[in-house]
């Protein structure tokens, strides 16, 4: 490996984490009337921790869970392969993570969760050999997701099931901790 750009082979992340999800709809409903579901766009703030392991000069395998909101958010668990190209001060990279996701749309509201991929990439800044900060990681979140359609408050409807796909994003960013012997 070129001189300056030898890396430790175990990191670990842990930073703010930005989602933007699909809204599982609520619908109030109340003295036998109907009303129309509010769906919209869910953007909520949380922690996202993250562990590579590096395999050579080009490929890392990594394993991340990403929880934002307490009542309302999103949780998703990736791993898979992520390509880097590495340069003297840090370390850009491209992955395609598969695992699991869920929407939560709040206290009235209803979440849905199953299968999730995470396509996107990033930039590390090199600080020293045990400590790197991620600039950016920005992930397209193709998420294959089942559950109600909405959830119904005050009246008895039974919402029908939906399973769909949902166009979710998400940045991180935050200090990265590196340990093991260089390579």
């Amino acid at each position: 490996m070129a001189q300056g750009l030898e890396d430790r082979p175990i990191g670990i992340f842990l930073g703010y984490s930005f989602t933007d999800t699909q809204n599982p709809g609520a619908m109030f409903t109340g003295n036998g009337s109907s009303a129309t579901p509010i769906y919209g766009r869910l953007h909520s703030d949380g922690v996202d921790l993250g562990l590579y392991v590096t395999q050579n000069r080009w490929l890392r395998w990594r394993a991340d869970a990403t929880s934002t909101g307490i009542f309302s958010g999103a949780t998703y668990a990736f791993g898979g392969p992520e390509f880097t190209a590495r340069v003297k001060c840090g370390v850009f990279f491209a992955h395609a993570l598969a695992g699991y996701g869920e929407v939560n749309g709040g206290l009235f509201s209803t979440s849905r969760n199953g299968f999730a991929l995470g396509f996107g990439g990033g930039v590390d800044l090199r600080l020293s050999s045990r400590w790197s900060l991620r600039l950016i990681d920005a992930d397209y979140l193709p998420s294959h997701f089942t559950g109600p359609e909405y959830a119904v408050l005050f009246g008895p409807a039974n919402p029908p099931p939906v399973t769909s796909w949902e166009k979710n994003s998400r940045i991180t960013l935050g200090p990265i901790f590196k340990f093991g012997t260089k390579f």
